[in-house]
């Protein structure tokens, strides 16, 4: 990873081009949208073991933002898998015109509660969890469940919970070329290795018990239901 990091690095010194719409990637065979609390680092785990030096991860600082907006980025020439957290654009097609697009979903309320559950553990100065620590923590709200219930009945912070509805105001989920369920991984996983031409192996880094029960999931699922017109047929 370090290695891989520093040539990289070097390359984008040697030649800082960024690529767009006039300029296209034509090396780049997948687009992989990773939404949070999706198994998206797993997924990309098990990308990186079959495309070693191929995987670029577009994240805060290597240039999510921009391919979210559709806006020019650098990428190295010869990578072939873009993945990480940005959304989808119109314009990709034409930046990457070889790809394919995936994306990974999860059952909406089991995704809000993994995703609090999550930030509850690792803490620290994640900005999400400051929020949830400003907003209830700090005010004696310290249960997953409880923090939960109130996020979505209350929509207390919609950027959390109504989080499908916000990735593809752009791009409509019906238009990805492939889509997994988190709830099937390994069976999505094998159908995804067979559009790729590889067989892809199972990691199971950063994933805590995807089956999950959650308290009030019937009631919860009534609040969310715009999400799940969005997911639910995938998942």
């Amino acid at each position: 990873m370090k290695y891989r990091q520093i040539a990289w690095a070097l390359e984008k010194l040697v030649n800082p081009s960024k690529y767009s719409k006039g300029h296209p990637h034509t090396n780049i065979r997948w687009v992989s949208y990773h939404i949070p609390k999706t198994a998206g680092s797993s997924l990309r785990a098990s990308l990186e073991q079959n495309y070693p030096s191929q995987v670029f991860g577009a994240y805060a600082s290597t240039g999510a933002k921009e391919i979210s907006r559709g806006e020019p980025l650098w990428l190295p020439k010869h990578c072939k898998i873009i993945h990480g957290h940005f959304k989808p654009h119109e314009s990709h097609l034409e930046v990457f015109p070889n790809s394919k697009r995936m994306v990974w979903v999860r059952d909406p309320v089991a995704r809000v509660y993994s995703l609090v559950r999550h930030l509850l553990q690792t803490g620290g100065e994640h900005p999400q969890y400051l929020i949830l620590k400003k907003i209830y923590v700090m005010n004696g709200v310290s249960k997953i469940e409880d923090i939960v219930f109130d996020m979505i009945t209350n929509n207390t912070l919609p950027q959390f919970t109504k989080a499908y509805a916000r990735f593809f105001e752009r791009v409509s989920i019906d238009n990805i070329e492939f889509i997994g369920s988190v709830h099937r991984y390994q069976e999505d996983l094998e159908r995804l290795g067979e559009d790729m031409g590889v067989p892809l192996s199972e990691s199971h880094k950063n994933i805590r018990n995807v089956s999950q029960n959650v308290p009030n999931y019937e009631t919860l699922k009534h609040y969310l239901r715009d999400e799940y017109d969005i997911v639910g047929r995938y998942i």
